[in-house]
């Protein structure tokens, strides 16, 4: 519809009282004589017709929209991505406080958390700065790896125990056992039946997520042999969670590795209400993407430059 000379003026009137001199719609109708209805109205055609363009000048603002976009294409329950600093070193940390306060923020009286393993796990609990205790009980959804402290899930569920004063359940059990005899007869011991019981209550847990480099944890570690890499590999592998390993699609590779694992598993991790997966740089993009196709974590922790590729990828 064209507008008259007036009408035009009129709508640029009320746009330049309303977003300039920033009165209410309530004080424009009075001072101009108008309903405060005609006012919107107006208001919202300045919008329409492009009288009026809002534009945010906030480098943050990319980071909402690939957020938004990670919902959207991957049907994620959140995202949550920062700015990648200028230098990329930070980068990690940048995202491990952010999935730290992600994670604080979800804490509530009466829950049980899950705790898994890993070097970005552990970066996440280093960055936790809880205000006030919390009756949480956590409990670990792995067992113990021993070659590495700080990856050692032990290690991060005590850490989490202390911060948050919450009771701490975990397997007094290797998370990699020599063959199915072994993992049988830990999965009987009664001193553990109750820990097992208890994953089935977790409401929250935060994960890392791996990739099949031979710089990846599990291969540092020595948890994983070269030749088990490479069958990895060679199956389609693009990722880990939990120590087991997927392909772009969310499939887990059969193997006999997988099959020696003691922990909750992919199927009890599907099963919790929220599993947040913490992960960025370039060599993790092909592992964040398997790991959302497989349901095996619900909200994206990231920075933008991995967003970015995370979106980009065909």
């Amino acid at each position: 519809m064209q507008l008259t000379f007036e009408e035009n003026r009129l709508d640029v009137e009320i746009a330049f009282r309303y977003y300039y001199e920033q009165k209410t719609q309530g004080q424009i109708a009075a001072e101009m004589g108008l309903s405060r209805v005609k006012v919107q109205r107006i208001l919202q055609r300045c919008l329409n017709s492009g009288i009026v363009r809002i534009t945010i000048e906030d480098p943050l603002v990319k980071c909402i929209e690939l957020e938004k976009g990670l919902v959207e294409r991957f049907g994620l329950k959140e995202a949550h991505v920062v700015m990648t600093p200028s230098n990329g070193v930070f980068a990690e940390h940048q995202v491990a406080l952010k999935g730290g306060s992600v994670f604080d923020s979800k804490l509530r009286d009466g829950i049980t958390v899950g705790v898994a393993w890993g070097r970005m796990a552990n970066a996440v609990a280093n960055n936790l700065r809880p205000d006030t205790p919390r009756k949480v009980d956590f409990v670990s959804v792995v067992g113990g790896l021993t070659a590495k402290q700080s990856v050692n899930p032990l290690s991060i569920i005590h850490k989490l125990g202390e911060l948050y004063g919450g009771e701490v359940y975990y397997i007094s059990a290797p998370a990699v056992v020599d063959d199915l005899e072994v993992k049988e007869a830990i999965l009987g011991e009664r001193s553990l039946k109750r820990v097992f019981r208890k994953m089935n209550d977790i409401d929250l847990t935060f994960v890392g997520i791996g990739n099949v480099a031979e710089s990846s944890t599990l291969s540092q570690t020595g948890y994983l042999s070269p030749e088990e890499l490479a069958d990895f590999r060679a199956k389609g592998a693009v990722g880990e969670v939990l120590l087991y390993h997927y392909d772009i699609e969310g499939n887990i590779i059969e193997s006999d590795f997988h099959d020696r694992l003691i922990g909750i598993g992919v199927e009890g991790l599907k099963n919790i209400e929220t599993t947040i997966g913490v992960a960025n740089g370039a060599e993790k993009v092909a592992s964040i993407i398997g790991a959302i196709r497989g349901g095996f974590i619900n909200c994206l922790v990231t920075d933008e430059e991995t967003a970015e590729s995370v979106l980009a990828y065909p």
